[in-house]
């Protein structure tokens, strides 16, 4: 086991990511300067519990960079390859976090999870097990929140649909993911 980084308050940041979004970057500020984590870790799912198909795992990972771009000189978001690297697929998240402190050494860890995946914890594998190993921090999405802190009404999924149906979408996500998606022609109809 060795300790990758001094952070000793980390917080998890899994999920799709297909597309990051600003909703996701402002989790990203909110863990970093409101909850005080040292860093998170931002770790795009290499294939999805629930069987979502998702775009390929490297494209997903450089847009997740792109993401994380606001702090890269200070190093407090790191974006990890973690999922691809295990053997089990897909990688259920308490794997993932027994994975993180078997490779990466134990630390203060929490799990970013939004609002509509707390409600559905009961269908997570060994929940209760996760909740002890990296404390959950829900953020809420929306005015109809129910939690003290909620980011704005975006979603990947309506980003996708707005790209396959030519509305505009760029304003949703952070700098340099709109050029990336043109250039990879990622989210249009296919024929």
């Amino acid at each position: 086991m060795r300790k990758t980084s001094s952070a000793d308050r980390v917080a998890i940041f899994g999920g799709k990511f297909d597309p990051p979004h600003l909703g996701h970057q402002l989790t990203l500020f909110l863990c970093l300067e409101k909850f005080g984590m040292d860093e998170v870790w931002v770790i795009p799912s290499a294939a999805h519990a629930f069987g979502y198909t998702m775009s390929p795992f490297a494209l997903r990972l450089m847009m997740c960079r792109l993401l994380a771009a606001p702090w890269k000189r200070s190093g407090r978001v790191r974006v990890l390859a973690d999922e691809e690297q295990m053997t089990e697929h897909p990688v259920y998240t308490i794997d993932l976090v027994r994975h993180l402190i078997a490779t990466h050494g134990p630390r203060e860890y929490h799990l970013i999870i939004g609002e509509d995946n707390w409600k559905a914890r009961a269908d997570w594998k060994e929940f209760d097990e996760l909740s002890k190993l990296a404390r959950p921090l829900v953020i809420g999405r929306g005015d109809g929140s129910d939690f003290r802190i909620a980011l704005p009404d975006i979603s990947s999924t309506a980003i996708r649909t707005a790209i396959a149906q030519g509305t505009p979408w760029e304003h949703l996500v952070p700098a340099g993911i709109p050029e990336f998606v043109k250039d990879k022609g990622l989210y249009r109809p296919q024929n």
